[in-house]
């Protein structure tokens, strides 16, 4: 990935002039295993089951409450939100028991 941007600036995403460079950098650090662990071993820890809710805050590009979501179930609801409108934008418009 070529360093076009500043990855300090996701309290800015929207101000940015291209965030996709941030949405990128989010991509590319899900591929780090570290990365990977903890949102593997993150539902234990919150002791999720089915029928719960969940919300996350912060959720970026929606793909850690959309896992979450599956992990919850149809009797439980995942809800994501972010400060960002770029990124809620690629997040997906919800369903499958996920809201963002």
């Amino acid at each position: 990935m070529a360093d076009s941007g500043n990855v300090t600036q996701f309290n800015m995403v929207d101000a940015q002039a291209d965030p996709r460079y941030l949405i990128t950098f989010l991509d590319a650090g899900s591929t780090v295993e570290g990365i990977q662990r903890v949102k593997r071993e993150s539902p234990t820890q919150l002791d999720l089951e089915i029928g719960h809710w969940v919300l996350e805050v912060g959720c970026g590009t929606g793909e850690d409450v959309r896992n979450l979501a599956h992990i919850v179930g149809s009797q439980g609801h995942a809800v994501g939100v972010d400060v960002s409108g770029a990124l809620v934008a690629v997040s997906g418009t919800g369903g499958g028991g996920w809201t963002v």
